[in-house]
């Protein structure tokens, strides 16, 4: 319906994450989408979204309706992006880990609380460092992962600006993605009616 009313020559269907990055300039992170309805985690390396490591969880088991005890409603969350990150690690390619794991990009609605991204960042550094204990019931994913030398200090968490909201995040990557493939159409398409113009035609 939108195509027809703004009469869009071209349409294209594609993933946010890689495209959330064009706002950052930065091929490779770990897109940790953070919404109201779902949580979702996406590593891309070198502008490719590694689907096969990417994790989705549903909101309803983000966090409890009612605190139990001295437990916040944040920490239900915080555990669950913390597990899923650490997931979508362990499925990514031997030598894509550590690149992706040291280079995390947070969008969504619920990644507009600093204190909560800090809480995430170092569990999450905790969680796949070889020191984590990986012993006993609570074995950690972390055994599959090991990263030498990884800490809360190697990864950088890129910022997009304190003007731009993270749930538009996504809509920006998408419009600059956007702009710079209808430029390249545009200038294919003269570059090839030059092509097609006989000398002397001009």
């Amino acid at each position: 319906m939108l195509a027809h009313r703004f009469r869009c020559k071209w349409r294209m269907i594609t993933l946010g994450a890689p495209l959330s990055l064009y706002v950052i300039g930065q091929p490779t992170a770990l897109v940790v989408d953070m919404g109201y309805s779902s949580s979702r985690i996406v590593p891309v390396f070198a502008c490719m979204p590694v689907m096969e490591a990417a994790v989705e969880s549903e909101a309803s088991a983000m966090v409890r309706a009612e605190p139990i005890g001295e437990d916040r409603p944040e920490d239900g969350l915080r555990e669950l992006v913390v597990t899923a990150m650490e997931e979508a690690i362990v499925k990514c390619p031997i030598d894509v880990r550590r690149p992706v794991a040291s280079k995390v990009y947070f969008v969504g609605g619920r990644s507009g609380d600093p204190s909560l991204k800090a809480d995430i960042l170092e569990e999450f550094a905790s969680r796949i460092s070889p020191k984590w204990n990986t012993h006993g019931e609570n074995r950690s994913l972390a055994v599959y992962i090991r990263l030498p030398n990884f800490s809360s200090e190697s990864i950088t968490v890129f910022q997009p600006g304190s003007c731009l909201e993270p749930t538009d995040l996504i809509w920006i990557g998408a419009s600059i993605y956007g702009g710079e493939r209808r430029e390249g159409m545009a200038l294919a398409e003269g570059l090839s009616r030059d092509a097609d113009t006989p000398p002397g035609d001009e």
